[in-house]
Formats: C-alpha cells, sequence, structure tokens
C-alpha cells in the first residue's frame, strides 16, 4: 500500500519515521578524546538530515527548561554544570501530523557554551535512538573500553624451585574521575535520596540531580552516615533553590 492510500496521519507520520530509519548508515566515530573516540554530533545530523528532507518531515527543537549550578575541576577551577530538558517534535510536512518526545541532556563548561554543548548532544542521540542509528563499534557512554589484564606469573626460585610469590601484584586504585575520595560502598544512594526529602521538602528528581552534584565535587568524604549524607543533599537543595529564586530563574 502506498503512502497516499494510508487514511490516517499518524500511520503517515509512523511511516516516514520507518523510512528514515531504513536509510540510515553506520556513522564512524571520527571525533576523538585521550582515551576513546565518539560519533560526532555533526556527522549524525548530516547522516539524517537528507533523509528527513526527502520524506518531507521537519525537525522542531525547543528548550523546556533548565538549571544551572557552579562547581569545581579538578585542578579547583570554576565550570558551569547546565541541565537542559528539550521537547523535540517530528512533524509531518504533508497532514500536520507531530510526534514529540521529551529529551534530557547535560553539560560541563567553563565557559558559556554549555546550552550549545546540551542541546547539540540532546539532538544528537535522540536521532541515534529514533532512527537505531549504530557507530558498528560497542558503547562505552564516553568511557575508555578497559581489557582485563591477566594476573601476573608467580615467581620461582631458581635454586629450590620453589614458587616464592603466590600474590598477585596489588592492583593500581583506580582514581575518581575528578579526583575526589571514594565514597562509603554500603551507603544505599536511593535511601540518601529519600531520607532527604524528611529534611526538606523537594522533588524527588531535584534531590536525585543534587545528590550527584555532591558526590562530583566529593562533598560526602566527611560524612560519617547515611543520615549526615541525606541532611547535605537536603541542605544544598535549599541552597539551591534560594539562589535560583534570588536570581529570578525557574526552580
Amino acid at each position: 500500500m502506498s503512502e497516499n492510500m494510508v487514511s490516517s496521519p499518524k500511520a503517515r507520520l509512523y511511516g516516514k519515521i520507518a523510512k528514515v530509519t531504513s536509510e540510515m548508515t553506520r556513522v564512524p566515530k571520527r571525533g576523538t578524546q585521550p582515551k576513546y573516540k565518539f560519533a560526532t554530533d555533526t556527522d549524525i545530523v548530516e547522516s539524517v538530515r537528507a533523509a528527513l528532507t526527502k520524506v518531507n518531515l521537519a525537525v522542531i527543537t525547543s528548550m523546556v527548561s533548565y538549571r544551572q549550578m557552579e562547581c569545581k575541576t579538578q585542578s579547583g577551577g570554576q565550570q558551569w554544570r547546565t541541565i537542559c530538558e528539550f521537547e523535540i517534535t517530528l512533524a509531518c510536512g504533508d497532514t500536520g501530523e507531530m510526534l514529540t518526545a521529551r529529551w534530557f541532556n547535560e553539560s560541563l563548561d567553563q565557559s558559556d557554551k554549555g546550552f550549545n554543548k546540551a542541546a547539540a548532544a540532546a539532538l544528537k542521540y535522540f536521532f541515534m535512538k529514533t532512527f537505531l542509528i549504530t557507530t558498528g563499534e560497542a558503547e562505552e557512554s564516553g568511557r575508555e573500553t578497559r581489557q582485563q589484564q591477566p594476573p601476573p606469573l608467580p615467581v620461582v626460585d631458581p635454586e629450590t624451585g620453589e614458587i616464592v610469590n603466590t600474590q598477585p601484584a596489588t592492583p593500581k586504585k583506580q582514581q575518581p574521575r575528578y579526583g575526589q575520595p571514594p565514597q562509603p560502598a554500603a551507603w544505599d544512594w536511593n535511601q540518601v535520596i529519600a531520607k532527604a526529602g524528611d529534611y526538606y521538602k523537594s522533588d524527588s528528581k531535584e534531590r536525585f540531580t543534587t545528590c550527584n552534584q555532591l558526590k562530583t565535587e566529593g562533598a560526602f568524604a566527611a560524612c560519617k552516615s547515611l543520615d549526615e549524607a541525606a541532611r547535605l543533599v537536603a541542605a544544598q537543595v535549599k541552597r539551591n533553590q534560594e539562589q535560583f529564586a534570588a536570581e529570578g530563574l525557574p526552580a
């Protein structure tokens, strides 16, 4: 059945999405970082744009909300964490039928490019997940793929033939991403986030975001209990809300 014979505007829209998906090919990882490679947002957009135009399908991106928080780099410098919520709409140019999806993304930046980075990454991954675009390699979510090293061979005394070293070498302790000490493994972070709501009433999503921010900054290193960690999260949420209110920004 041809597209023109389909009476439902929604069915025609979905059919166009399927056609764009069928035309997608692998996008190589041409972007590089010191420890990994990635598909650039430019390559992803260019791979989709011609197919969208061919079927008369438009893309409309809108920013619904945002938050910005100041945090520190590993060297102690200032940077901004920008968290954005987007609505990305696929609109059929023939029928006017639209399909809108909500998409979140965030960025860390030391200048004024935080919103641009978050928007570019949001559209990139929306296209990749909607039109099933792959790179032909396993996705590592921005981290290098680590290979497990085999244990060292035991050391044998050449005179007696006895094994004098049966213990593998102590693996080098992995440093946290931002240089902070690791948090207590026994803590249940979901309990920390939930308990923080008992000390300061707030949205659970906001407590979750704030908890991750504090973990990134190593703020829990001095906490000796889950209760202290929950109080710290609650206090930071309150400070964030007061700061946004003072600046006239949406909480």
